[in-house]
């Protein structure tokens, strides 16, 4: 009869701790694939920024993926937008890849300024 109990109890646990171990795995590696994409969003992002203006729409037309992200994510496109309104410039940059469990998951987005507008000084607003 102990036996019996021991191993009912010992079945329970595991039917308990090994989806919670699988679930543990799966955040785990989509952890990863974010801080990759974060990465990689910064990284291109950084370099686009220092350009000069005729290069970086070059560089922009040209955009891919560095190899190892290439291999880490699964079908992971890499876009940019170059964005001129009342705000300055800036250039807005989006990671899409294939997360498997969160199939409504939309691109991680990163924006750099390139040419902010200043704000106005109090001097400037209020002369006195």
């Amino acid at each position: 009869t102990e036996v019996m109990v021991a191993s009912t109890l010992l079945v329970a646990v595991m039917g308990t701790l090994a989806p919670l171990a699988i679930r543990c795995g799966q955040l785990w590696q989509e952890s990863r694939h974010q801080q990759l994409a974060i990465d990689e969003l910064a990284n291109q992002l950084e370099r686009l920024t220092l350009m000069d203006d005729s290069d970086r729409r070059d560089a922009i037309n040209d955009l891919s993926l560095s190899a190892p992200l290439g291999e880490a994510l699964p079908d992971a496109t890499l876009s940019a937008e170059l964005i001129s309104d009342q705000h300055g410039s800036r250039i807005e940059m989006s990671l899409t890849w294939n997360r498997p469990g969160i199939p409504t998951a939309g691109p991680m987005k990163l924006v750099g300024w390139i040419d902010p507008l200043e704000k106005p000084t109090q001097s400037d607003e209020d002369p006195e």
